[in-house]
């Protein structure tokens, strides 16, 4: 990841869609690009091309102490693996 660390956020994924939040990764109407690291707790599925939609199994695998790029965070979304939350911490990077 390029630019420099300017925000970051530790979020609680449950079992419904969690996106990450708005006016953290978008400052004076550019997105910021994003690190997101699976902290614990338990594994995620996560989409990259829609915030809303509800990721499944054929979608992408988060594993606890994973890190994911994120280009556009507008457009990620993740829900947990199994029956217990898990936690992502996010660092947002301006170039």
């Amino acid at each position: 990841m390029t630019g420099a660390p300017v925000a970051s956020e530790t979020l609680t994924v449950g079992n419904t869609v969690k996106a990450l939040t708005s006016t953290v990764y978008r400052a004076h109407l550019v997105e910021r690009k994003a690190l997101i690291e699976v902290i614990g707790g338990q594994d995620i599925y996560y989409r990259l091309d829609s915030a809303t939609a509800t990721p499944t199994s054929s979608d992408h695998a988060g594993l606890v102490g994973m890190k994911i790029e994120c280009e556009h965070p507008s457009r990620f979304g993740a829900i947990r693996q199994g029956a217990v939350d898990a936690t992502i911490k996010v660092t947002y990077f301006e170039d």
